[in-house]
């Protein structure tokens, strides 16, 4: 789930209106209302402040995203620049 998703599952959860939760997150509720909308995104210590708010936990999860292991290997087998020397 993505910031705007949880920034809004969290709030509804909670059966919180936009200005309630963002008076209780510390923020207003047209940036709420941009979190939520995927204009703007949320730091990660201001989307945990927002779910805290609406009473619960930010639990992250690291998950392998499709392709990037091609990706990754490219990147090994590269060959590198060597390091700029000064002098």
């Amino acid at each position: 789930m993505d910031a705007a998703g949880t920034v809004r599952t969290a709030r509804r959860r909670a059966g919180l209106s936009l200005r309630q939760l963002a008076r209780s997150a510390r923020t207003s509720h047209s940036t709420l209302s941009a979190y939520e909308s995927g204009k703007k995104v949320p730091s990660l210590a201001t989307l945990a402040r927002i779910v805290s708010a609406a009473g619960f936990a930010l639990d992250l999860e690291l998950s392998p995203i499709a392709g990037v292991d091609g990706f990754v290997a490219s990147l090994e087998t590269a060959p590198h620049d060597p390091a700029p020397t000064s002098g």
